[in-house]
């Protein structure tokens, strides 16, 4: 376990460093685009990603993603504003684990696969899943 979390060190930097928007650092913007270039870079190094997305911490494995959560939260936030005039903030945490929970087990399940679907695939499903 302890070469799987120092490697996957290096690999969640080199993540960090994929979806930073270089316009705003510390965000990444939720396209198809921008996903893409993430699934690519994990089905390029989807044998470590196999391993480390099912032994790791969700700890580990949130901090390499947190520029994406923070979209994934603010899209769900914004949406559901949208959708009934408001959700209290309890409410949007639960709803926001549960998406990241799906995305975490969407990638799983691509991965132990062989990454048959392209990546343009799997980013459609991510986008679509959101509410």
């Amino acid at each position: 376990p302890d070469l799987i979390q120092k490697t996957g060190i290096k690999y969640m930097e080199d993540i960090g460093r994929l979806l930073n928007d270089k316009n705003a650092p510390g965000t990444f913007p939720l396209t198809e685009n921008n996903l893409v270039r993430l699934l690519e870079y994990m089905r390029t190094h989807q044998k470590f990603f196999r391993i480390y997305l099912n032994h790791t911490t969700e700890k580990s494995v949130n901090s390499g993603l947190s520029a994406l959560w923070k979209s994934v939260r603010d899209i769900c936030h914004s949406r559901l504003l949208e959708q009934d005039g408001g959700t209290d903030d309890e409410t949007l945490k639960y709803i926001f684990w549960f998406y990241r929970a799906g995305f975490r087990a969407l990638l799983q399940r691509w991965l132990y696969h062989g990454c048959m679907e392209t990546p343009q695939r799997i980013a459609e499903l991510l986008l679509d899943m959101l509410p």
